[in-house]
This record gives structure tokens, C-alpha cells and sequence, in this order.
């Protein structure tokens, strides 16, 4: 079934996928911890979300 929806949306697909590549050369130099205070404090991952 899956299949068949991807041969379906295959000229779309590649389409996407030339359109929505990421250009490094303008991306800011990351730096987890500028960042993070930049934000506001926000440190670590959010692997587990614990919702009081």
C-alpha cells in the first residue's frame, strides 16, 4: 500500500526534494551552549518530557 503512494506522489517527491535543500554556507556556526543562553537557559535534550 505505501508503495503504491509513493509511485503516486513520485513527481512530487522529487520535486521536494530539490526544492527543500538546506544551504550550510549561510547557516550561523552553531554553538550548543551560546545558544542556550541565548534562549534563555535551555540546556540538555529532550529525550523524556515530563508533563506535571
Amino acid at each position: 500500500a505505501w508503495r503504491k503512494k509513493i509511485e503516486k506522489n513520485r513527481d512530487w517527491l522529487l520535486r521536494e526534494e530539490k526544492l527543500s535543500k538546506t544551504n550550510e554556507k549561510v547557516r550561523l556556526p552553531s554553538s550548543s551552549s551560546s545558544l542556550a543562553a541565548e534562549l534563555g537557559g535551555i540546556q540538555g535534550s529532550f529525550r523524556q518530557l515530563t508533563i506535571d
